[in-house]
């Protein structure tokens, strides 16, 4: 091969590295991050910090922060990589749901992101169905052997 078709091998090779497509991944070890929900531990409608988290369709807004799962992946080392972007992750296999323990409605929070080396956990966000007084939410994430949950008690009046 000759010395400019070599060179322009190791430029390319280089390049994908950088972005996370030669093999540059590597796993992430846990940082201790825990499953959360934002907010109070009783949250009500009628308190001016959380007015406006019910919609019109009744559903409360919740967000929160969870664990990474082992075998977390990133590219770079740093929160934005060369081209100036945030470097996001591949999350390991993880489960998330919630479920109104006062009306048994239950889902999936698909939603879990994370940026690289960014000194945050992974957030979730989603819209929970509830109905008029008190609503014990729980929040689970599973992955591999660990499971964390996290409750919040909604008041709508």
């Amino acid at each position: 091969m000759s010395g400019r078709r070599c060179a322009l091998a190791l430029l390319a090779m280089s390049l994908l590295a950088g972005c996370g497509g030669g093999g540059g991944e590597r796993e992430v070890s846990d940082p201790g991050y825990v499953l959360g929900i934002d907010g109070a531990e009783i949250q009500s409608s009628t308190d001016p910090q959380y007015a406006n988290w019910l919609d019109d369709a009744s559903r409360w807004y919740l967000s929160g922060s969870g664990f990474l799962p082992p075998g977390t992946t990133c590219g770079v080392s740093q929160c934005r990589d060369q081209f100036g972007f945030m470097s996001s992750a591949y999350l390991g296999a993880y489960e998330m749901t919630w479920r109104n323990e006062t009306t048994g409605a239950s889902g999936r929070i698909d939603n879990l992101s994370w940026f690289c080396w960014c000194s945050n956990p992974p957030q979730w966000s989603m819209f929970v169905p509830v109905v008029p007084g008190n609503n014990l939410i729980v929040v689970t994430q599973r992955a591999g052997t660990k499971v964390q949950t996290d409750t919040v008690t909604v008041i709508v009046q």
